[in-house]
């Protein structure tokens, strides 16, 4: 191994001290960036101590761009196959290993991807696991006098972080959520709270159905719905138009009502809500006599009407404010030239494979706001570094999540971005969904999001022909169905990659205007 240079060392202790300053411990993806200035190693993994003779696998870290140097290191021409080869071995690593007392003191231990160097964890004297980097790596000659002031850094750090481990998610969840309400960003949720409006009409004037139905040019949308099947949804949106009056929308319901006669409707209710914006109608189907006295469903319908008028100002701002926070993620993500078109390139790719799937026009918008959304969370990780420990991957889909959370989106947009970096297997953050929990939006956007950070990882790479880059890609989708992706996506995404070619991958989102 190449020489542990002077440079590097200072870098290394500087870096230590740096994170010694923060109240909180490091994130692993941290710790492991400071342990591999000394061994430049493809893979870092701790195992803890769960028995007397056991070890769980708890942490792991694969740093991609040391596999091909470690190749180049054993005099090996990196190619395809090794790397493949190489990166089979890494997934395969053993969750539980044997205790062995070698693991007392640092050393070469032998594991699933090869010799790696160890290094012992404490807790308060006793062993508390391993720290492990490698394979084929050792520590300098001149620093291994100085391995038992690392491991002892190691030791409080990784200690300290598995000791907050239980609970970080939901003091996390408690410091976000303290953040964005300090910041302004409380919610009044006009949907929910005209659905609740709704359901109290429904009971007291024992109505079997109902609904608040937005009328606009282009399309009818329910607000709120009390016991609405497909069928009256439909009729609503086929036969409603917003140039009828009140009585024409009485009328066709009478000639053609959709309302099966099993409910018993004695009395139809239509009523015009007053906003000063787009129309909007109550429609209620009273199965018996109402129970309520007029000036109580006054209050309610004039309350309902002021909830509509500061709807329609509620999505003016929102579609404002999302510009502005997508001019601040655009400028986070501009800083680094590999992620200065990320955004705009997750959007194209969000157009492309909802055509090549078959969505619907509104299930299309639905997906590209989703994925021009899915990263608004960084906006406010950098503010929250020094309060929080929860890694990267964590921090952003659930910080996102709650920024849009008071906005009045669709919910498929919102539970994508909290949902795309969970993985079908269930082991994905933030909440280790798995499966038929995850919704559609947030199984998309996690695809193409892999897709997405592999053109930007060798997007400039020309050890290999484009049409090698594409297959590349489209091999590593198919090896992670079931597993991390929706095999029902999976067709579609490699067609998608296949079917642009490499260079139109690369380019996509390279021509958004300022």
């Amino acid at each position: 191994m190449e020489e542990f240079d002077t440079e590097r060392e200072l870098e290394f202790w500087s870096l230590a001290a740096e994170h010694f300053s923060r109240k909180e411990p490091p994130r692993f993806t941290d710790i492991a960036r400071w342990v591999d200035l000394i061994y430049r190693a493809p893979v870092h993994f701790v195992y803890k101590k769960t028995g007397e003779d056991t070890l769980q696998l708890t942490r792991f870290h694969t740093l991609d761009g040391n596999i091909e140097r470690l190749l180049e290191q054993q005099n090996r021409e990196p190619n395809e196959a090794l790397v493949q080869k190489f990166e089979e071995k890494l997934e395969h690593i053993e969750d539980v290993i044997r205790w062995d007392d070698q693991f007392l003191s640092p050393g070469i231990s032998s594991h699933s991807v090869g010799n790696c160097e160890h290094i012992p964890l404490y807790k308060n004297k006793n062993p508390w696991g391993i720290y492990c980097v490698g394979p084929q790596v050792k520590s300098p000659n001149h620093l291994k006098a100085k391995l038992p002031i690392v491991a002892r850094i190691l030791s409080n750090w990784m200690v300290e972080r598995d000791s907050g481990q239980t609970s970080e998610n939901g003091v996390y969840g408690a410091g976000v959520r303290q953040f964005t309400r300090r910041e302004g960003l409380g919610t009044l949720d006009i949907e929910r709270v005209a659905g609740l409006m709704l359901s109290y009409l429904a009971n007291i004037k024992s109505a079997a159905l109902g609904a608040i139905v937005e009328l606009k040019s282009d399309e009818i949308q329910f607000l709120a719905r009390y016991n609405v099947d497909s069928s009256l949804s439909h009729w609503f949106r086929s036969v409603v138009s917003d140039g009828d009056t009140l009585d024409e929308i009485k009328a066709k319901y009478e000639n053609q009502s959709p309302v099966s006669a099993d409910l018993h409707i004695a009395e139809t209710v239509f009523k015009e809500l007053n906003t000063e914006y787009r129309r909007a109608i109550l429609f209620l189907g009273l199965s018996g006599p109402s129970g309520m006295n007029r000036s109580t469903e006054s209050r309610i319908f004039g309350m309902l009407e002021e909830l509509l008028g500061h709807r329609h100002q509620k999505l003016e701002i929102t579609n404002k404010l999302l510009e502005t926070y997508y001019t601040m993620l655009r400028t986070v993500e501009k800083r680094s030239e590999q992620t200065c078109h990320h955004t705009p390139r997750m959007v194209a790719l969000a157009k492309h494979f909802g055509t090549l799937f078959g969505l619907e026009e509104e299930e299309q918008q639905q997906l590209q706001l989703t994925a021009r959304l899915h990263d608004i969370g960084y906006i406010v990780t950098e503010q929250l570094a020094q309060q929080m420990t929860m890694e990267t991957e964590l921090e952003h889909p659930l910080i996102g999540g709650i920024i849009i959370d008071p906005l009045p989106l669709h919910e498929d947009v919102k539970e994508g971005v909290k949902t795309h970096h969970e993985w079908i297997d269930g082991t994905g953050t933030p909440a280790g969904l798995q499966g038929e929990e995850i919704p559609w939006t947030g199984k998309i956007i996690g695809l193409l999001e892999f897709v997405n950070e592999f053109i930007e990882a060798h997007q400039s790479d020309e050890r290999r022909t484009g049409e090698e880059w594409t297959e590349t890609l489209a091999r590593k989708i198919i090896e992670r169905a079931e597993n991390q992706f929706d095999m029902l996506l999976v067709p579609t995404a490699t067609e998608l990659v296949r079917s642009l070619g490499w260079d139109a991958c690369c380019n996509l989102g390279s021509d958004e205007r300022e």
